[in-house]
C-alpha cells in the first residue's frame, strides 16, 4: 500500500487504520508526493493507494482532484482520519526560543492562528512527517515541526504543544 509521506504521517495513519485489519500482511511504502504515490500504483508497484481528498479545515486537496482526472484509478474505500497537530522538537524548550516551524503547507494553514502568535519563519514541507523527521535530523532547538503525536514517537521529538489547530474539529478524508 502506498501512501504520501514517511511514517508518521496522517497518510501512514489512514493506511494503517484501513488495511490493519487485514488478514493478510501488508507491507506499506511512503512516497515523497502524491504524484510518486499515484504512479507506483499505476506501475503495479503498489495494489494500493492512500490519497488525501479534503480536510475538514483546510478543504480540498486540489492535487489529488487534479492527479485522479490524470490517471486512470478507482475508488474502493474511504478513511476518514483525525487530524490532531503538534508542535514537535528535539528538545523541550520554551517557545520564545524557536525560530523556525516546518510543516506541509495544508498543516501550517490549518495552525495559522497558532502561528500568528508567534513570530516564526514557517518553512513548508512535502509532508508533516518529513518535517519532523528534518527537525529531528537538523537537532537544532530552534526548530520545530507541526506534525502528529505519532511522527514525534517516529522521530523521538518531544511534544511541545498539542492541538494546535484551529478547530478542535479536524479530520482528513482518504480514499
Amino acid at each position: 500500500v502506498a501512501y504520501h509521506g514517511s511514517e508518521g504521517a496522517y497518510g501512514h495513519q489512514a493506511a494503517c487504520q484501513h488495511f490493519g485489519v487485514s488478514r493478510r500482511p501488508v507491507a506499506l511504502k511512503g512516497y515523497s508526493t502524491l504524484r510518486q504515490m499515484l504512479e507506483a500504483v499505476l506501475e503495479g508497484k503498489a495494489e494500493r493507494g492512500v490519497l488525501p481528498l479534503e480536510n475538514t479545515t483546510a478543504g480540498s486537496v486540489f492535487e489529488a482532484y487534479d492527479l485522479l482526472l490524470r490517471f486512470n484509478l478507482s475508488i474502493v474505500g474511504e478513511e476518514i482520519v483525525e487530524v490532531r497537530h503538534c508542535l514537535l522538537g528535539v528538545a523541550d524548550v520554551p517557545l520564545d526560543s524557536i525560530r523556525r516551524v516546518h510543516s506541509h503547507a495544508q498543516a501550517l494553514a490549518q495552525c495559522s492562528e497558532f502561528l500568528d502568535e508567534h513570530s516564526w519563519e514557517q518553512v513548508p514541507s512535502a509532508s508533516t512527517a518529513e518535517a519532523a523527521r528534518h527537525v529531528r535530523e537538523s537537532g537544532d532547538a530552534a526548530q520545530v515541526a507541526i506534525a502528529s503525536e505519532e511522527a514525534a514517537a517516529q522521530w523521538d521529538l518531544h511534544v511541545l504543544r498539542r492541538d494546535i489547530a484551529n478547530s478542535p474539529l479536524n479530520y482528513t478524508r482518504f480514499v
